[in-house]
């Protein structure tokens, strides 16, 4: 993906900030990126072949702000690599050198019993840093010239030497070295000054616990069911709560409305068709609602739901649990990317539960991989990692969602959750015979399965 051409317009409406994406890339990659989008905001065409001749997969795409939502995935030929092969060493020998970005100017003062001071600054910013006592020469004094030589080599920094005003009394000495420390000392004083003054500091509120800390604790009666066919239903009906998209909800008879979660799209492609279906859940009976965007506690508000707030609202800590509490949610579930022992510890002003089964997804995706490459009229329903392992792609009418190879199991755990209020089993392909196998085993204690994962529970997210 690259927007690099398109960036004046997107500065012309409004955009302040543009990321560049560089996780896991080579330097070589990163400046080139850097360079090309600098170019393209100073209104000079960027070098788009040396961009695509560093990094690219058989050429780029401009996402979806053009409107095409074809030929977006790519392949890293053998011909990018040559390719990449030729250009790096002349872009590392480009950018083997600190570009010279600012001017620094030094005052020294060399005084007879006192340490020497030496100021370095660029016109706004300044530092001062200090050495030893001169000692008196026995034969060359110190002198302006001698000063200046040292304090110039300004190689492999951003500075540029803009001059020199000198204070030195008669007959004392100082050497290279010392000269060189305090030149080092000062330069890179000023380099962290400038950094941290071009760095903006944001403050987006002042936390204060000003909250009631809940105690929770789980039972096995407090499981939830999120099913994604009418054929599970029968098999979860023992549930605390039923979570079903609004189709299976309004396409079938459902015995008691009062324990359905209405789960909507995550992904919202038209906002207003979307209120029109959750006002004829609501129409129909549904009193609750999945929050798994944002945008949602609104309209659920509107149309009188009572909010849940899903895992895809990413709640990690006490503060946005609060913030939610006071939108109007009445519980949700936390994000299942913390650890168990981050989970129990946290401070809960709201209800919380946490994901405990599923094949839980790993990607939302807008445009469909598989039907970009064979379309779905040829689609498995299925990708397959380099270790061979499938991941079960769930198709939406406006995205897909590609679930994990393994199944997140909890069962032979449950003991260990210590400070949550309930456990949702988030049901996808599985037949009603294995929802009602799994269901048993959430009830009772259970051994541990094979080919399961326990997600970031125990080791985090690094």
């Amino acid at each position: 993906l690259t927007l690099t051409q398109h960036l004046p317009e997107l500065q012309k409406m409004g955009v302040s900030s543009f990321k560049i994406e560089g996780r896991m890339k080579r330097p070589e990659y990163v400046a080139t990126a850097v360079t090309a989008c600098v170019q393209a905001l100073e209104g000079h065409m960027p070098d788009m072949s040396l961009l695509r001749s560093v990094f690219s997969r058989s050429g780029f795409t401009d996402g979806y702000f053009t409107g095409n939502r074809y030929d977006m995935f790519g392949h890293r030929e053998k011909e990018d690599v040559i390719s990449m092969a030729k250009i790096l060493p002349q872009i590392r020998q480009e950018y083997s050198k600190e570009i010279k970005t600012e001017k620094i100017y030094f005052k020294a003062f060399i005084k007879n019993a006192e340490p020497v001071k030496l100021i370095a600054e660029n016109g706004k910013l300044s530092v001062t840093v200090y050495g030893d006592i001169p000692e008196k020469a026995l034969k060359k004094p110190v002198n302006r010239d001698y000063i200046e030589r040292q304090l110039s080599k300004l190689g492999g920094t951003v500075f540029e030497y803009g001059g020199l005003e000198c204070e030195i009394d008669d007959g004392l000495i100082l050497t290279a070295k010392a000269v060189n420390a305090l030149r080092r000392e000062a330069v890179e004083e000023l380099g962290r000054k400038i950094i941290l003054a071009n760095t903006p500091t944001y403050e987006f509120c002042s936390y204060k616990e000003s909250f009631t800390s809940i105690s929770q604790s789980f039972d096995r009666n407090s499981v939830r069911a999120r099913i994604s066919d009418f054929s599970q239903c029968e098999e979860v009906k023992q549930a605390e709560f039923i979570i079903m998209p609004p189709d299976v909800f309004l396409n079938n008879q459902i015995e008691d409305c009062s324990k359905v979660i209405i789960e909507p799209d995550r992904f919202i492609a038209d906002e207003q068709k979307m209120t029109d279906i959750l006002l004829k859940c609501r129409e129909k009976g549904a009193e609750h609602l999945l929050c798994n965007n944002i945008s949602y506690l609104k309209t659920g508000r509107d149309l009188g739901y009572i909010l849940h707030g899903d895992f895809s609202l990413n709640v990690s800590n006490s503060q946005s649990m609060e913030f939610l509490k006071q939108e109007g949610i009445s519980d949700l579930t936390l994000s299942f990317e913390m650890k168990l022992g981050q989970i129990n510890a946290l401070k809960k002003s709201v209800s919380a539960g946490i994901i405990a089964y599923g094949y839980l997804p790993v990607m939302l995706a807008r445009n469909c991989p598989v039907k970009n490459e064979v379309g779905c009229s040829n689609c498995s329903k299925s990708l397959f990692d380099r270790t061979g392992r499938e991941n079960k792609i769930v198709c939406r009418k406006n995205y897909v969602e590609i679930l994990n190879s393994q199944a997140l199991y909890m069962a032979d755990r449950i003991d260990e959750l210590k400070n949550v209020s309930f456990i949702t089993l988030y049901f996808t392909n599985e037949s009603p015979k294995e929802v009602r196998k799994i269901m048993k085993e959430y009830k009772s204690s259970s051994e541990k399965h094979e080919n399961i994962t326990r997600g970031l529970y125990y080791r985090g997210i690094i």
